[in-house]
């Protein structure tokens, strides 16, 4: 019965994008997991298709925002919705994506079976190609060289869970708190998931559960922006994490700044640059 099952609230969040979108909330539709609700936050897009979204998804409960509060902030107005709606568990699953059927129910029984999973991920495929794996549920950040690298399966298990599709037990956020919404866009994944494996919750995979996704989609955004952002939250992790965040930190720029420099992306450098100093410039709380 659907009362037996644990409570899940799905979290979808978009800007500016609603065909795709659209899309997602069609797949979420054929989850063979029955107990739950799906939301849809927009996250401060020029305009809101209210009428479209009430005729096609009746079922889709909305929120919108009055700007764009980056990614942390845009799933943790979902998040705080949910949990304020008995919700046992919470699945942020990007609007890039289409999970298979059997995604939501094989990450909830990876949950049941272990209770100090905090976190549990998804395989995650490449939408274009389904049999070429994306990550293992996550990744293994690399903060001294600037980025994060994909774990590649069962025998690489990843230090944290990406935000394309990460199902989060309501007690761990309960006792960890929710995303940091001084991270705009990356690497906030990396520090709840570090946040959560400190106070022992445990990331996990649910090897069962397949979503495809389009790589790189949501970030929609230029290489410029895309290397800033990945670059500010960097710096903002090792200050958080790192008892000497300025050695690692100047090793990240300088390898970033090789790598794009040998290859004259000069717009890209510029990008990291100014990604590194707003990361220092950002107040920690």
């Amino acid at each position: 019965m659907t009362n037996d099952l644990p409570l899940v609230w799905i979290v979808v969040l978009n800007w500016e994008d609603w065909a795709t979108t659209f899309a997602a909330l069609d797949a979420a539709r054929h989850l063979a997991y029955s107990n739950r609700r799906v939301l849809l936050v927009d996250n401060g897009s020029k305009h809101v298709p209210h009428a479209e979204l009430d005729k096609a998804y009746p079922e889709v409960a909305l929120l919108t925002t009055k700007r764009n509060l980056g990614f942390a902030g845009g799933v943790n107005v979902g998040i705080r919705h949910a949990l304020a709606n008995k919700a046992d568990f919470v699945w942020l699953l990007n609007n890039d994506t289409k999970p298979e059927p059997t995604a939501l129910t094989e990450l909830v029984q990876t949950a049941i079976a272990q209770d100090r999973a905090g976190v549990v991920g998804s395989a995650i495929y490449d939408i274009d190609s389904p049999d070429r794996l994306q990550s293992w549920g996550g990744g293994v950040a690399r903060p001294w060289l600037g980025y994060c690298r994909h774990a590649s399966g069962q025998n690489d298990p990843p230090e944290y869970i990406t935000g394309a599709s990460m199902l989060l037990r309501k007690e761990a956020l309960q006792e960890t708190g929710l995303f940091d919404e001084d991270f705009f866009f990356y690497w906030e994944d990396v520090d709840l998931c570090t946040r959560m494996r400190a106070r022992g919750w445990q990331c996990v995979v649910a090897s069962g559960s397949r979503v495809l996704h389009q790589l790189a989609s949501t970030a929609g955004k230029t290489e410029y922006n895309r290397l800033r952002w990945l670059m500010s939250g960097c710096v903002r992790y090792l200050r958080l994490h790192h008892s000497l965040p300025l050695v690692p930190g100047l090793a990240g720029l300088l390898f970033q700044l090789t790598s794009r420099l040998c290859r004259m992306q000069l717009r890209a450098t510029s990008g990291i640059l100014r990604g590194w100093f707003e990361g220092w410039r950002r107040p920690i709380h």
